[in-house]
């Protein structure tokens, strides 16, 4: 009867959660993903690592430090060909983030959110070499980084899955970029 009573009480018993998403509730995020690339390939990588507190509705804000980088295929303008040569290209930016949830569970772990953004940033092309091989010469150059984003992300507390579109305006090389990633939310307080 002991048993029986033991198993009864551990099969009605649920795991204890930590109350998360409560306003004025600071947290740290910490994502990888492929930059304009579906998955995370060896060149195609994008770095990211924030902080961000809730209002009162449950949106978040947040201050995140980004870093991408992609091999990509020269264009010869002249010849209207694709040259064999890989040039990497990066971005460091910062960026500013606002959550906003179209769909939270009764638990209040799992959300569905859209995302709003502004990236300030450097982009570097060739390491900053204007020259490929001696041979043919770069038209655009390493610049500054000014942009917008939207995207959706989806969390099951800890973890965050999601997809951002940028939109580079001051870009030389790219205008529009995406990245994919997945990553960890932890709150704290």
């Amino acid at each position: 009867m002991k048993y029986l009573l033991i198993l009864l009480f551990l099969g009605t018993c649920q795991f204890a959660n930590a109350q998360v998403h409560l306003k004025k509730q600071t947290f740290y995020e910490l994502s990888a993903g492929g930059y304009d690339a579906p998955f995370l390939p060896k060149s195609n990588f994008s770095l990211q690592m924030g902080v961000g507190k809730y209002n009162r509705k449950g949106n978040a804000h947040v201050l995140s430090l980004n870093y991408n980088q992609k091999t990509a295929s020269v264009f010869n303008a002249q010849n209207n060909n694709t040259l064999p040569i890989q040039i990497p290209v990066q971005q460091f930016y910062f960026s500013y983030k606002t959550d906003f949830r179209f769909y939270s569970n009764a638990m209040n772990d799992f959300h569905v959110r859209g995302i709003g953004r502004v990236n300030f940033g450097y982009e570097s092309l060739n390491h900053k070499k204007q020259s490929l091989e001696n041979l043919y010469q770069l038209n655009q150059k390493s610049d500054f980084l000014l942009g917008v984003g939207a995207g959706l992300e989806v969390e099951y507390s800890p973890f965050v899955a999601g997809v951002h579109q940028n939109i580079n305006i001051l870009s030389n090389y790219q205008k529009f970029s995406s990245v994919t990633f997945l990553g960890f939310r932890f709150h704290i307080n």
